[in-house]
């Protein structure tokens, strides 16, 4: 049986200092770099999510100066920052594929 690992939005806008840092989200992140320095060879696949965000408009309005946390949010995790890169101490290089969520097709 094959397993994977799905690392879910791990980004510095998420950790202690971040756009919108939650308490412990760097605890977290470093106990995911552990887990994947000390079994290496644990997951068939590690699979990374990142949200993402552009940067020239309100994303579909989810960013608003005024947010509400339910539909609306401050900016973060904007290509090009930062904020959207992965959790600054992770060893991206074991993520054996990625995706990135959060984009608004303007079209």
């Amino acid at each position: 049986m094959s397993r994977a690992l799905f690392i879910i939005d791990v980004q510095n806008d998420f950790t202690e200092g971040g756009a919108l840092g939650v308490e412990g989200g760097a605890a977290v992140a470093e106990g995911i770099t552990k887990l994947l320095h000390g079994h290496p060879d644990r997951y068939d696949a590690v699979l990374a999510s990142r949200d993402w965000h552009d940067g020239d408009n309100d994303n579909g309005g989810h960013f608003h100066p005024a947010p509400d946390y339910v539909d609306s949010w401050p900016e973060h995790c904007v290509s090009g920052t930062e904020g959207a890169e992965s959790w600054r101490r992770a060893n991206s290089t074991r993520y054996r594929s990625g995706t990135r969520s959060g984009r608004v097709d303007s079209t």
